[in-house]
């Protein structure tokens, strides 16, 4: 039916503009209702809620929405995102009046269905003060209605607000004490959902739940954050919302695909900040450099900020800290005709490049491919008209807070007010869901109470701006499923304005990084976080994406460059010694001393030193230059070269003093035995064969692996000293293999060489064989253990090992090459003089081996094609006695000569008394007295002998 209302209402007014002497006003419950009367008066049979809602009068309800709003905050600043609010709680009344369902379909021919208006007379300046609202709505719900001549005064219906979930606790647990419902468009905290305490209160935006578990998202996913640390109040919502990132977090960690894992910092600061202190020194403690507050007021945003700045926490480019916020931010940098800060001061850089998440419309900051928010350019265009109005600017300058020096309304009047937050969006869809949710309870009847009307808001839903309005039945939280967030960046730009003393003044403007919706959640992303990226985050340093916590240095010990060159020049030192050895063994190949060695395996035995010598080059390979591969590779190498080198360097010694031993015991079997070098070979190539084998086999079942082994660890368990090193666990049982091969080879000839020390040879080459296999020996038990000792530091160990591999290379070849060299210096030397040189045998003086060896070449070797081919025999075995042998038969020469001596005395005796007497009776002695001078000689060599004998 048509409803019987005055010609001029209003879309916006106040209740007592309805009420003068033709009307009355009763009370339906929590709604007020306006009867009409006649001239006489005379309704008392029929002025009742019964009559009115049978159209026995004409009448019409008044629901009376009282909305809860933050103008100025703590600094009594006007707050640029509560007047937004207001203006989309003043459109949604004024729509719900007119049935205006341009931007809420169900809302189109409302006033000509609901028999329910919404007077827009009621916003309280809450301040951000929980104690200040708490007063407030005790004080507007205790009282019932009543009459106040001349007018009558209702009570509230409901609530629409707060804002800051400390204020809405308070504010949302008295007026559901006493009834009444509230519906917030911005408080988030999951503190609100229970119903014990609040079974009376709803929203039209989700808890902060969903926002913790976004959040996340986009630190793990788009960020790529492993370590934050959350500052929060320990008030309703700064303690919900840790819990909150608590959950999901946990939720993350137990997730077996979940590949992002992040590290939360929870640090409670007090509502007053007087434990900003104890604050950031825990911050600056943790090291994490990425910030999230969950803030209140905005004093207190400033003291944390400036604190944070003095303490090289915030704004400093050097240390790279960055701030994010909660939806709490909105009353810190929103004002942009009131927040500029001189260029270069602690708040202007604390706050450059700080964001914060809200849930959010799409259309609300941007326009892309997906196509523009036609809902919220309607709003906007809207609250456009209601701003030029002079009518309605002059109404609400009656209702809202102004400006008491101007006059005016903030940000209304004074600057542009193009939505820049979302506040707008979710209090009128709040406003809206109340005035949808009364008339279809209410509008037959024209009565409703409290819990009535809290039920009929909860199944209210309706495709609002920021989406389809759906809430949960039990918490009364608007869906998750129904809603979007965005991140919002905050640079810095220059203002229009100048300093007292003409300095530049900067503000912030906000910029939309990233938005979040649920159907893009899985799906339709690169990474499937739900996250689109509208343009790169500007953090605090003006750059890229800083680390979530301080960049670690290198932990790798690396081998020194001054100890790879080092031991560059041991690997070319031995390289040109072997071949030089190989040179010198040509170029004196016809030498008696070269051929009695056998040029082969003099050759030989430089292969196998060239193979353990490229050892030092393989030892020196780190991950520095190569990868891990490579140096695995590396690490197989060396064994290679180690094993194949030595096998060949101790199976030719062994060969060597194994033929020369041969030789021996067959002399003393009086048998004539020829070795050739194919016969000698066969040991080489046993052990050479055994090698390889093995080697293969280790190879290709287990290869040796290069690794890397951390020592140190820091507070986030990142490796801050490593190094790498070869590991051979894997390979253990083949290098053992290995180990007893190649040293049974040397123990072998070891053994060799022991067994032919009473072997005096023309050039005592069994001795500097056992020189050489007992010095590499020495050398092996004094390196290895500190091989071992070192192996945690890199450059210890290879300097360790490549000097044992030098110095065992070394000897080996000084012990082989270097006698040789010189005995073929001193036979051209004593060829030059035109003298026999001399041999150095075992246990023997010179001079002995001087007459031995005369005595060889004037006797035994008189024939030319004799000592030719005593030359290509090798070399000469002298004697088979040992040196105390022949000392004993020294000792007994010495006797027989000590015999002789005394008759060679007697006789001389007698013949210089027979030469006296001749030379007394004048007769010449006869020549054979001539003999006497040779018997002088005999004697006089008495005392060589005795140098003979030592």
């Amino acid at each position: 039916m048509t409803l019987q209302t005055p010609e001029n209402y209003l879309p916006y007014f106040n209740f007592r503009d309805w009420q003068d002497e033709n009307t009355e006003v009763i009370s339906c419950g929590d709604l007020s209702v306006v009867v009409w009367t006649d001239d006489t008066g005379d309704h008392n049979t029929t002025l009742s809620c019964e009559a009115a809602a049978n159209n026995e009068i004409p009448a019409l309800g008044f629901c009376h929405l009282e909305a809860l709003v933050p103008f100025t905050d703590d600094r009594n600043v006007p707050v640029l995102h509560a007047y937004e609010g207001a203006m989309g709680i003043f459109l949604a009344l004024q729509h719900l009046n007119t049935g205006n369902g341009s931007i809420v379909d169900q809302v189109d021919g409302l006033n000509e269905t609901c028999r329910i208006r919404f007077p827009t007379e009621h916003f309280f300046d809450t301040q951000y003060n929980p104690r200040r609202t708490f007063s407030y709505v005790d004080q507007r719900t205790s009282q019932r209605s009543s009459r106040i001549a001349p007018f009558f005064q209702p009570r509230p219906t409901g609530f629409v607000g707060a804002f800051a979930s400390t204020v809405t606790a308070l504010s949302a647990y008295i007026s559901s004490l006493r009834g009444l419902p509230q519906v917030s468009g911005q408080s988030t905290s999951s503190e609100l959902d229970n119903k014990l305490d609040f079974p009376l209160f709803a929203r039209s935006i989700p808890n902060e739940e969903f926002a913790a578990r976004n959040l996340l998202l986009w630190w793990t996913k788009e960020l790529q954050l492993t370590h934050v640390a959350v500052i929060h109040t320990s008030d309703t919502h700064g303690l919900a919302y840790a819990r909150s990132l608590r959950t999901f977090v946990r939720q993350m960690d137990e997730d077996d695909n979940q590949q992002n894992r992040i590290e939360i910092l929870y640090i409670s600061i007090d509502e007053d900040g007087k434990n900003i202190p104890e604050v950031l020194a825990a911050l600056k403690a943790s090291q994490f450099r990425y910030v999230f507050g969950v803030l209140q007021s905005r004093n207190l945003h400033d003291l944390l900020l400036e604190a944070a700045f003095t303490e090289g926490l915030a704004g400093n480019i050097n240390e790279e800290y960055n701030w994010f916020f909660s939806d709490t931010f909105r009353s810190v940098l929103v004002n942009h005709d009131q927040r500029i800060f001189p260029k270069g001061s602690p708040l202007h850089l604390a706050y450059r490049g700080v964001g914060f998440i809200e849930s959010a419309s799409f259309g609300a900051y941007t326009e892309t491919s997906a196509g523009r928010n036609e809902k919220f350019e309607r709003l906007k265009d809207s609250i456009r008209e209601i701003r030029q109005s002079k009518d309605q600017i002059e109404y609400l300058r009656t209702i809202l807070p102004v400006d008491n020096e101007t006059g005016t309304i903030p940000y209304l009047e004074s600057s542009q007010m193009e939505l820049v937050y979302n506040s707008a969006s979710f209090l009128y869809e709040a406003t809206i869901m109340m005035g949808l949710a009364v008339c279809r309870e209410a509008s037959a009847k024209i009565s409703i109470q409290g819990k009535d009307f809290y039920r009929s808001i909860l199944e209210t839903d309706f495709e609002g701006i920021t989406g389809q309005v759906i809430l949960n039945q039990t918490t009364g939280s608007r869906l998750s499923t129904a809603s979007s967030y965005s991140i919002l960046n905050f640079v810095d730009v220059k203002s229009n304005k100048t300093g007292e003393n003409g300095e530049e003044m900067m503000t912030f403007q906000s910029v939309l990084t990233h938005y979040y919706s649920f159907e893009n959640y899985g799906r339709n992303t690169s990474n499937g976080s739900g996250w689109v990226t509208f343009q790169n985050f500007t953090f605090n340093h003006g750059g890229g994406l800083p680390l979530s916590i301080p960049s670690v240095p290198d932990p790798n010990l690396y081998i020194n460059d001054g100890i790879k060159a080092f031991s560059f020049v041991l690997y070319s030192i031995l390289l040109l010694l072997t071949l030089g050895c190989v040179g010198w063994t040509w170029y004196y190949r016809k030498t008696r001393v070269v051929m009695a060695s056998q040029p082969f395996f003099l050759n030989l035995l430089c292969v196998g030193i060239v193979l353990v010598a490229s050892t030092i080059v393989t030892m020196v390979i780190d991950h520095r230059s190569y990868s891990l591969s490579g140096n695995s590779v590396a690490c197989n190498a060396t064994i290679w070269l180690a094993a194949l080198g030595l096998g060949i360097v101790f199976s030719a010694l062994f060969a060597k003093t194994y033929r020369i031993n041969r030789i021996m015991n067959s002399a003393k079997k009086f048998r004539r035995i020829k070795i050739t070098v194919r016969e000698t070979m066969i040991s080489v190539n046993v052990v050479f064969c055994a090698n390889l084998i093995v080697l293969s086999l280790m190879t290709t079942l287990d290869p040796i692996e290069y690794e890397i082994e951390v020592l140190i660890f820091d507070s986030f368990n990142r490796p801050t000293t490593s190094y790498g090193q070869c590991d051979f666990s894997s390979s253990s049982s083949f290098l053992v293999v290995l180990l007893i091969i190649n040293f049974g080879t040397l123990v072998v000839a070891l053994y060799q060489a022991w067994h032919a020390r009473s072997l005096s040879t023309e050039f005592a080459e069994s001795r500097y064989i056992a020189y050489a296999l007992a010095g590499s020996l020495i050398a092996a038990f004094v390196g290895c253990p500190v091989l071992i000792l070192a192996k945690e530091n890199p450059n210890a160990t290879a300097f360790v090992a490549c000097a044992l591999v030098f110095l065992v290379c070394f000897m080996i070849l000084y012990m082989i090459f270097v006698p040789k060299m010189k005995y073929e210096r001193d036979i051209r030397r004593e060829k030059d003089k035109g003298a026999l040189p001399t041999t150095k045998i075992s246990g023997l003086p010179n001079e002995a081996v001087s007459l031995a060896l005369a005595d060889v070449s004037s006797e035994a070797l008189k024939d030319a094609d004799q000592l030719t081919e005593a030359r290509k025999s090798g070399e000469m075995i002298l004697t088979s006695k040992s040196p105390e042998e022949l000392v004993k038969e020294m000792r007994l020469l010495k006797c027989m000569l000590v015999t002789s001596h005394k008759t060679v005395e007697d006789q001389a005796a007698q013949i210089t008394e027979l030469k006296s007497l001749l030379e007394a009776n004048n007769i010449a002695p006869p020549k054979a007295c001539d003999s006497h001078q040779s018997v002088e000689r005999a004697i006089n060599s008495e005392g060589d002998l005795g140098n003979f004998e030592s």
